[in-house]
């Protein structure tokens, strides 16, 4: 209603009094969250400023002890590894294409060997297969999605292993039941808190919170759902707090840093070994840059795992590192961020 409409001057001026005053209020709280965003973004930078400019041969001599435990693991890897199993689309047969109205398009077979996957997965499939269930049960824009012939969650793809775990962008995420509800069900339900910390660092790693699934963008994918309410816009608010979510201008200020879409090949096949520095109850990505130094993302705490120090991730197991950290040979004797953790 404009204002104008109002024949009531004083009703008029009042109206309008309040309308600037709305006005105002939303300008100041606007301007207070940006000065509290860069006053955390100046806190990081300054906490972690010596590790940045960590010594070229402090990461040769860290490197150089990696690399026995990740020839090793890798070993062990390809004699333990699950075999992936995908799932395919539904190829039309040729006498089938008079009869347009009988094809599904753009949907997952029912496999002829179901005991290929777990239990969990055999549920989801068999509800996502039901059109019904689908629209009332599964969540298919923040879980699981079929898209050009494989399944996908945020811009990764998903590979079912018969054990009902989840193999993603090289990590081995355990089919715990709980697990599965959160990430699947418009509802999630009978989850415990490692599973939510787990579905922490799987929304993490596959942007899927973000807008068009871009890791720069600071916008949410939000939406009025349940889920959305109670369950990812305070895991949202957790990571903008704690600077997991950051910007494009992070990136451009951090010059030289490789970025986290830049996967070797070895991470690509699930060989890759992740590095996180854990402490109260905080977590951050160990990555290497291009100019020899180390830099620091935060990152969700990882779940499960309750200590501080320096921890390993191959595919989905996690190996302490702290034997690393400890005596006169340790090669991370002359890091600053040493007496940070100690």
């Amino acid at each position: 209603m404009s204002f104008l409409n109002i024949e009531d001057t004083f009703q008029r001026e009042k109206h309008i009094k309040e309308y600037l005053a709305t006005v105002k209020r939303i300008k100041n709280r606007n301007l207070h969250e940006r000065a509290q965003n860069f006053a955390n973004h100046e806190m990081l930078e300054e906490s972690f400023e010596p590790v940045v400019h960590a010594t070229a041969a402090s990461t040769e001599a860290i490197t150089k002890e990696l690399i026995p435990i990740k020839d090793q693991l890798e070993q062990l890897a390809k004699l333990a590894k699950p075999k992936a199993v995908r799932v395919g689309i539904k190829r039309p047969a040729e006498e089938d294409l008079e009869q347009p109205e009988q094809l599904e398009v753009n949907q997952p077979v029912k496999s002829a060997k179901q005991e290929q996957f777990g239990p969990l997965a055999q549920d989801f499939l068999k509800d996502y297969m039901n059109e019904e269930k689908r629209q009332r049960e599964i969540d298919s824009s923040f879980g699981f999605r079929y898209a050009n012939g494989e399944w996908k969650i945020g811009d990764k793809r998903v590979l079912l292993n018969p054990d009902d775990s989840m193999f993603i962008d090289g990590e081995t995420y355990a089919g715990t039941p709980g697990l599965w509800s959160l990430v699947t069900r418009k509802l999630p339900k009978n989850y415990t808190q490692d599973d939510l910390d787990r579905y922490k660092e799987l929304l993490h790693e596959t942007h899927v919170l973000h807008q068009d699934y871009d890791k720069y963008s600071r916008y949410p994918r939000a939406n009025r759902s349940k889920k959305w309410v109670k369950i990812l816009a305070p895991i949202w608010r957790e990571f903008s707090e704690q600077g997991i979510v950051q910007d494009e201008q992070t990136e451009e200020d951090s010059d030289g840093y490789e970025t986290a879409t830049e996967t070797a090949p070895e991470e690509e096949e699930g060989h890759g070994i992740k590095m996180y520095l854990q402490k109260n109850g905080r977590c951050f990505a160990l990555d290497k840059t291009t100019d020899g130094a180390i830099k620091f993302q935060p990152r969700p705490k990882l779940a499960g795992v309750h200590g501080n120090g320096l921890y390993l991730r191959h595919g989905g197991d996690i190996y302490h590192g702290e034997g690393l950290l400890l005596g006169k040979s340790s090669p991370f004797r002359n890091i600053p961020v040493l007496g940070w953790l100690l």
